[in-house]
């Protein structure tokens, strides 16, 4: 059994991969008292001191299911006998699929975790990252978010003002000049 903040889940689970051909990225991963999506560009963990994991799990996670975590009431989200329960604070279930373990396994995702944070860097993400970035935010109500690096082609922590949850972005080539536009001199 699994038992997890669902706003938390909701947040995680923009992480994950929607392309099924990499199935083993298209649910979210539950490890300790972290859950874990990447969808191979952005990897975004949570930490719940209250969650409740018997063994490690790695569970799909529908879009009906991350809209039913972050609706009002939803407090929790359990995965039991082949099912995934959105509760309420009293254990009234909300929203009810059914849920099996994924099979494969999940990948390394510590290894991709910057060991310091960083600095401001002048990296370039794409714009469909900062979208999920800024998505992560507000399932959270996070009114701010930090991108910070080591230099602009490695990997970039996404802080938020909620501490329980991070994000890891992959930055892209930018091939483009960065400057001001000509027209502002005008």
């Amino acid at each position: 059994m699994i038992k997890f903040n669902a706003k938390l889940v909701a947040a995680v689970a923009l992480a994950r991969s929607r392309d099924f051909g990499r199935g083993y990225l298209c649910g979210v991963f539950f490890e300790g008292k972290k859950a874990i999506a990447t969808d191979g560009l952005l990897l975004t963990v949570a930490h719940d001191d209250d969650s409740e994991i018997d063994k490690p799990g790695f569970y799909p996670v529908s879009e009906e299911a991350v809209t039913a975590c972050a609706g009002k009431h939803a407090d929790s989200v359990v995965f039991s006998n082949e099912q995934l329960h959105v509760r309420d604070e009293s254990g009234t279930t909300l929203y009810i699929e059914p849920c099996t373990v994924l099979a494969g396994t999940f990948p390394g995702w510590r290894r991709i975790v910057p060991s310091d944070a960083g600095s401001a860097t002048h990296a370039s993400f794409r714009e469909n990252i900062m979208r999920v970035i800024c998505d992560t935010a507000k399932a959270i109500k996070s009114p701010t978010v930090r991108l910070t690096g080591e230099d602009e082609n490695a990997p970039h922590i996404v802080t938020y003002s909620d501490a329980r949850l991070f994000s890891v972005a992959m930055p892209c080539r930018h091939t483009g000049v960065v400057r001001l536009p000509a027209w502002l001199q005008a």
